[in-house]
């Protein structure tokens, strides 16, 4: 019965309910290495962000893209985590359902990745034709 009472011990407060959260993310990132990959691919990101100078909205659409692929994998662990506790054993069902949610994950990224793709590549286009004077200045003097 202490288990039970430990683990609801916070409910109710909203310093708790950070921790908590808190807590479940730190879980994740030491644990998970997709997550890892997508936290260092999120932070490229925004650094590329901030060389490209994009507008608020590029700003909003990239951060939620970011945010999307983050929660769905931190959901896509929690679930497989209950699916294996539930049934440690190889269970077709249960695989399939841990594949679908992985898909999910998988479909947010891609979906991620071509937004980022749409708002940085032509504004890095655009950087490196504005350099290239410099590169006939240099080439040809």
């Amino acid at each position: 019965m202490s288990d039970t009472n430990e683990v609801f011990k916070n409910q109710g407060t909203i310093g708790g309910s950070f921790r908590s959260a808190f807590k479940g993310v730190g879980a994740v990132l030491v644990s998970e290495r997709n997550f890892q990959i997508e936290m260092v691919l999120g932070s490229i990101t925004i650094v590329v962000m901030f060389l490209v100078s994009p507008s608020l909205i590029e700003w909003a659409l990239v951060l939620i893209c970011i945010m999307v692929v983050l929660s769905l994998e931190l959901l896509n662990t929690a679930l497989e985590n209950l699916l294996d506790y539930i049934d440690p054993k190889f269970n077709r069902a249960i695989g399939t359902m841990k594949d679908m949610t992985a898909g999910g994950v998988l479909v947010a990224a891609i979906g991620s990745a071509l937004v980022g793709s749409l708002i940085i590549i032509p504004k890095l286009v655009n950087i490196f034709v504005g350099l290239s004077w410099l590169y006939h200045l240099i080439i040809y003097n």
